[in-house]
């Protein structure tokens, strides 16, 4: 059951936007006009959904109109870093992005929150509005499925992650014996092989994994609120009533999908991965030491995930680098490299050399936190079957969906949801 997000939730989120809230008035203060829209809200209108390592998911139910039918994520470790997760996102995924906006949020007391904005420093923060784009009603004939899939990083790591003392899930090791045993390989999926992307998805059809697979029907999460042992028949159950024969069917148009539009998508996910995996994953992390040593940053995240940071990771060096292991290990010398003129570096204040290497060390850190995120990425397959209203057809296609040519009457659409961007850097992404 869904909690208001005004009790000890609130006071939990609120309390850790205090050092986010005081650096969003000093750099990122919604004040020019080229900011994010200002949106009033009342606290006691989000209700709380979920949450992740570094943010807070609620539902707004107030009377805001640009808000309405949407969710509100709020970073609890640095409130304007929805800025970057945005700016990654959008970039990252072009046309295949989710519906997504940062808006500046101007909390108002209220009786039923009374006291707790005591806690803030600030009243205004950022927020990202991510709006469903679900159709309405009167245009579909059943509920909107959507199938979530987080599947990790796609790239190998001979010997695992370095910070643990055990070979883990990513080792070639242990993935040879998961393709043996018809487990789930996120290599498959981000393959490119139209054979591999099935046997990927055919072992989660098999074996669902809470972890990887979602399966929301209108909105409920099937596999997340059964029991273990009637998660399979719940599943069914849920998808008869959406008239759809079997998680098979749904995992075949995922599939068909992820070949046409969604091949670019994974190939540039994986693009990104190579400098947040193996080697340059240390290499990352000695860099980030470096440069906080020598130039006394204060808070150097601020500088790296900036919009124009971002773009400039992605402009020169991003869109050639091969989508594979060897462009792992390009990452990976690029990384040594940088390491090795650091220490021959006499970091002369103000001269031409000391501020090439820094630029480029933060241009190789900023990768490396998108790469972060990419290994974290989620997509996201909606697909409702059309009711026999005249205007459902185009309205789908306003809304970005496409029909299903193996399912008349259906229709789909890919897209990436929002990335988490890290700030800082992390050896051993986990999912």
């Amino acid at each position: 059951m869904r909690a208001s997000l005004t009790g000890t939730d609130l006071v939990t989120v609120v309390a850790a936007l205090g050092a986010g809230a005081a650096l969003l008035t000093l750099r990122a203060a919604p004040d020019t006009k080229d900011g994010p829209p200002e949106e009033s809200i009342d606290l006691s209108d989000l209700v709380f959904q979920s949450r992740t390592a570094t943010s807070v998911i609620c539902t707004y139910t107030g009377t805001n109109p640009r808000l309405c039918d949407s969710l509100l994520r709020i970073r609890v470790d640095r409130p304007c870093a929805v800025i970057a997760d945005a700016a990654a996102t959008l970039q990252l995924a072009g046309r295949l992005s989710s519906d997504i906006e940062v808006v500046c949020l101007d909390a108002r007391r209220s009786a039923k929150c009374t006291g707790l904005l005591d806690v803030l420093p600030q009243s205004k923060f950022m927020g990202l509005r991510l709006k469903e784009c679900n159709p309405p009603p009167e245009w579909r004939d059943g509920p909107v499925i959507a199938l979530e899939l987080q599947p990790g990083s796609g790239l190998l790591d001979l010997y695992g992650r370095p910070s643990l003392f055990k070979v883990q899930d990513e080792s070639r090791l242990k993935l040879g014996e998961m393709a043996r045993a018809g487990s789930f390989n996120p290599q498959d999926l981000y393959s490119g092989r139209p054979d591999r992307v099935r046997r990927a998805l055919g072992a989660l059809t098999v074996h669902p994994d809470r972890s990887i697979l979602r399966v929301m029907v209108d909105g409920q999460d099937v596999l997340q609120e059964s029991e273990e042992g009637s998660a399979a028949a719940a599943l069914q159950d849920s998808l008869q009533q959406a008239k759809v024969a079997n998680l098979g069917d749904l995992m075949e148009i995922l599939a068909m999908k992820l070949d046409a539009e969604g091949r670019e998508l994974l190939a540039t996910l994986l693009r990104a991965q190579c400098a947040a995996v193996g080697g340059a994953a240390t290499f990352a992390q000695q860099l980030w030491e470096v440069l906080q040593q020598k130039t006394n940053a204060p808070v150097l995240s601020d500088e790296l995930l900036s919009q124009e940071a971002i773009r400039l990771a992605l402009q020169r060096g991003f869109w050639t680098l091969p989508a594979d292991e060897s462009g792992k290990s390009q990452r990976e010398r690029e990384g040594d490299r940088l390491l090795e003129r650091a220490r021959r570096e006499l970091w002369t204040e103000g001269s031409a050399s000391r501020l090439e290497l820094e630029a480029q060390i933060r241009n190789y850190l900023c990768r490396h936190l998108l790469g972060c995120a990419a290994v974290r990425a989620r997509l996201r397959l909606k697909i409702v079957r059309a009711s026999k209203s005249a205007e459902a057809a185009d309205g789908f296609r306003r809304l970005g969906y496409a029909p299903v040519g193996v399912a008349p009457g259906c229709w789909c659409k890919l897209e990436l949801l929002d990335l988490e961007v890290p700030l800082k850097p992390s050896i051993g992404v986990d999912r």
